[in-house]
This record gives structure tokens, sequence and C-alpha cells, in this order.
């Protein structure tokens, strides 16, 4: 991660890197993907997830849940911007069209150099 950086890293790697480590449901990166899941493979509906509901996730307490929602929050207000404002333009540039599965798993359907290729051939038109 420290050569490439973050982007480098899936979202349920980088879940797991905010939870830090795994619990009784498995490793971290096991935790994150149950987190994820439970989102319905959506970053967007995880963000708007009550850290309530992330506590039911196995091996998610109340201070994982509050890291992951607040890291999610934090993200969204640096931006300035809803996630919607960002995946609808960025779902149009990678499928051609306005209806595809969450733009997490379609993005991670599709790889970066797919997905990357995609992007620098909508910018170019």
């Amino acid at each position: 991660m420290r050569t490439l950086g973050a982007q480098a890293l899936s979202t349920t790697e980088l879940i797991a890197t905010i939870l830090g480590s795994g619990g009784t449901g498995g490793s971290a990166l096991q935790c994150a993907h149950a987190v994820l899941e439970s989102a319905g493979g959506s970053l967007g509906r995880l963000a708007a997830t009550p850290v309530a509901a992330l506590t039911r996730v196995n091996g998610v307490g109340q201070a994982r849940a509050t890291a992951v929602h607040a890291a999610l929050e934090g993200l969204a207000k640096e931006k300035a911007l809803g996630l919607g404002k960002v995946a609808q333009p960025l779902r149009v540039a990678v499928s051609g069209g306005t209806v595809s599965p969450p733009i997490d798993v379609t993005l991670a359907l599709l790889g970066q150099a797919r997905t990357l290729a995609r992007l620098d051939r909508a910018l170019a038109s």
C-alpha cells in the first residue's frame, strides 16, 4: 500500500484496514467482507447503515462499527459530495448506461485495468 497507495486496494481491503484486525468471525478481510455484504455490497448503502445495524455483523462491535461509519462520513464530508453525485457519472463512464449493479461491485467485476481504460475512453470523448 505504501508504494501504490490506497487506490490499489479493493473496497473490502480498505474496510479491513479500518477494522484493523479480525475477530471471532475470522480475519479482518473476512469481517470486512461481511460488513460490506450486510449493505448488499454497496458502499453507499453501507454509509447510510446505522452503527447499531453494523454491530450485528459477527466480529463487529460498537467501536469497529463507529470507526467504519466515521470513515465513510469523513470521506463524504471531505469530498463535499454525496456518493450519488460521483457514482452515477462513473457508472455511465464504465458501463455505458445508467443501470448497473452497485458501483463498487461493477468496478470490482471490471477490474482496475478495464475500469481505467473505460474511464480514459469516456474522458477522451
